[in-house]
């Protein structure tokens, strides 16, 4: 796992207004890891409800980092200032989007200070003024939130299992072939959430199976060179005929594109 704190304070307000480097920093720590879960942890929230929605600092982070968040495929964010627990739903490009495709944000301020109200917003789907603990448990690619009340009831349970997705960066291309969609050609998939973990193969039977990721043309998996959380290599079989439909499948679902 990648796990990222941001001081969401000083250095935040120095980012915004004076062009320090932490958003360049962050932007580039996120790019680099070969991690499937990036978890990113500061104190002011994006998306939530309560007395402080409006704080300047919440609107920063919304307006500077959540982008940042997003393009880097973070799956969890958490943090406090309202106190009170909140969780929000799937947010992508500030809209609500299928479980597994989007961000989601944790609220937990509820640690022993004078509680707050927590008024209905439509991007929280959960909330509850109490106090409270957050325990995740992992297991491989799905991890399960839950907020723990101060007496030991369970107030929520969530679990996230982030599923294979497509880049939809205008910049990149998601799917390539070298040199073209022909017989035994070479190709690329760029995304996020496409592999358990990064893992290459040198052998010369090459596997269709690479931490739990299998790759399929128009039904029939291919062998496999390299898979991460962010690219795949394979290689086209030699009797490829007609259209191409590639798709990748994963533990938690799969996405396919016709090319």
């Amino acid at each position: 796992m990648h796990f990222v704190s941001i001081d969401a304070h000083q250095s935040l307000a120095r980012a915004v207004n004076a062009d320090a480097p932490m958003l360049r920093w962050l932007d580039n720590d996120l790019r680099s890891t070969r991690q499937f879960w990036r978890v990113v942890y500061f104190h002011y929230p994006p998306y939530a409800t309560g007395q402080n929605v409006n704080d300047p600092q919440s609107l920063w982070v919304r307006q500077y980092m959540v982008p940042i968040l997003e393009n880097n495929g973070v799956q969890l964010v958490f943090s406090g200032h309202e106190h009170s627990y909140q969780r929000s739903v799937p947010i992508r490009k500030s809209s609500f989007v299928a479980p597994g495709l989007g961000t989601n944000y944790f609220t937990s301020g509820g640690g022993g200070a004078i509680l707050y109200p927590v008024p209905d917003k439509p991007m929280v789907a959960f909330a509850r003024s109490a106090h409270h603990y957050l325990r995740a448990e992992v297991e491989g690619t799905r991890i399960t939130v839950r907020s723990i009340r101060h007496d030991g009831v369970e107030l929520d349970s969530y679990t996230v299992a982030p599923a294979p997705v497509l880049s939809d960066d205008s910049k990149l291309t998601p799917v390539t072939l070298t040199p073209g969609p022909v017989a035994g050609a070479l190709i690329r998939i760029i995304g996020r959430g496409l592999a358990a973990e990064e893992t290459f193969s040198c052998t010369p039977a090459l596997p269709t199976d690479m931490a739990g990721t299998v790759v399929t043309l128009n039904g029939n998996p291919i062998q496999l060179l390299y898979v991460s959380p962010t690219q795949i290599y394979g290689q086209l079989p030699f009797t490829l005929d007609g259209n191409v439909t590639v798709r990748v499948t994963t533990a938690n679902g799969f996405v396919e594109r016709s090319i």
